[in-house]
């Protein structure tokens, strides 16, 4: 099983040339990993500790205080792994016929849009990207749009945050125009 998908180019045609491939450094993927997991698990800790606090109502109880934390270490370290090899699963290639999105542990998806069908190309950077001096490259289709947790995106492809995303932006502008009828 490959869990990074790092044999991507079974996935475009033998004539196809990659013009870009990029995917989520080794440094954010651990940073971002660490932060969401932290955050999971300060969630998972105040969870636990109040179902005890609720059914006990005895704070003579707290004994399992070391339980606790043991099971709260156990589900960040699961958490982290996952998150960590979550954002080093996402591949972007971008070819001369379009751009491929590659994502997934367990269950991989791809997706491919050809340049002709863009309609909109959005740069967008959240607080972690301005820290960590990455950014999101945001692809849109004519009536396209992406369904993530349950809520509709605007966009179709969505290069999360990725060291040389400017440069992303301007080689999809250049072949979008390249390719327009």
């Amino acid at each position: 099983m490959n869990i990074l998908n790092d044999n991507y180019t079974q996935y475009i045609s033998k004539d196809e040339k990659i013009i870009e491939f990029t995917d989520i450094s080794n440094n954010v993927s651990l940073i971002l990993a660490f932060i969401k997991s932290c955050c999971f698990s300060f969630l998972f800790f105040i969870f636990y500790i109040s179902t005890i606090i609720e059914k006990t109502y005895n704070i003579k109880h707290f004994n399992k205080f070391e339980e606790v934390l043991i099971l709260t270490l156990f589900f960040s370290t699961f958490c982290f792994a996952y998150l960590y090899f979550e954002y080093k699963s996402m591949k972007y290639l971008i070819t001369d016929n379009g751009i491929l999105e590659i994502k997934g542990i367990f269950f991989k998806t791809y997706k491919f849009i050809p340049f002709i069908k863009i309609t909109d190309i959005r740069l967008s950077r959240n607080i972690f990207d301005l820290i960590l001096g990455t950014g999101n490259v945001d692809i849109s289709t004519a009536g396209g749009t992406r369904i993530y947790n349950g809520n509709s995106q605007p966009y179709e492809i969505r290069f999360l945050h990725i060291d040389n995303f400017t440069t992303v932006n301007e080689i999809i502008k250049k072949s979008i125009t390249k390719k327009a009828p």
